[in-house]
């Protein structure tokens, strides 16, 4: 019952959601707009370097990863790439029901095909030998590192996140908010792939 009066509560509070309210797009305009930014750019081309780069590495391993992982995990980065540098985004600027399949893309899509290609062991052999000796070994022998590590495995934990996280960002004012504030609409994309 609690779940139900929280779910009235939010209904009663809710307001029209907009989407970022930009002036109409031409058909041509929609198509031809693709939104290249440098930060998209160079964290995409990085992963995609650190990826092959471990892929190689990990040639000559008894137990090389299958085809079909590697296929998911460049499959959720485009969906990703999608959702923030293709056409999507400027469209999504214009309408809601775009907006909210640019979020499925960042938040459900793009993550799950990752996660499920399991790459932390391509990109981890991707990195250089000195940042995996320096850094992550010592991250790895964290103790709190390995009870963050164990936390997060819960699934209890991820989905109680990733649902606030979700209805969080869809509360109507919090929402609004952040479609009119640039830095905020940009935390907010990064939450919701987190």
């Amino acid at each position: 019952m609690p779940v139900v009066n929280l779910t009235l509560a939010l209904l009663l509070l809710a307001g029209p959601a907009l989407a970022h309210g930009a002036g109409p797009l031409d058909a041509d305009q929609i198509l031809t707009a693709w939104a290249f930014t440098p930060e998209m750019l160079i964290l995409s081309a990085a992963a995609i370097w650190i990826y092959m780069r471990g892929i190689y590495q990990r040639r000559l391993v008894k137990n090389p990863q299958p085809w079909w992982r590697h296929l998911l995990f460049f499959a959720g980065l485009t969906a990703l790439f999608m959702a923030l540098q293709s056409p999507i985004d400027p469209f999504a600027e214009r309408s809601f029901t775009v907006h909210q399949i640019q979020h499925f893309l960042l938040r459900m899509v793009g993550p799950m095909l990752i996660a499920l290609s399991r790459p932390e062991g391509t990109l981890v052999a991707g990195l250089p030998r000195s940042w995996r000796k320096s850094l992550l070994a010592p991250l790895g022998r964290s103790a709190v590192m390995q009870a963050l590590g164990r936390a997060f495995q819960r699934p209890v934990v991820v989905f109680a996140i990733f649902v606030g996280s979700m209805y969080f960002w869809q509360i109507p004012p919090v929402h609004n908010l952040a479609l009119l504030n640039a830095p905020l609409h940009y935390l907010m994309h990064i939450t919701m792939l987190l």
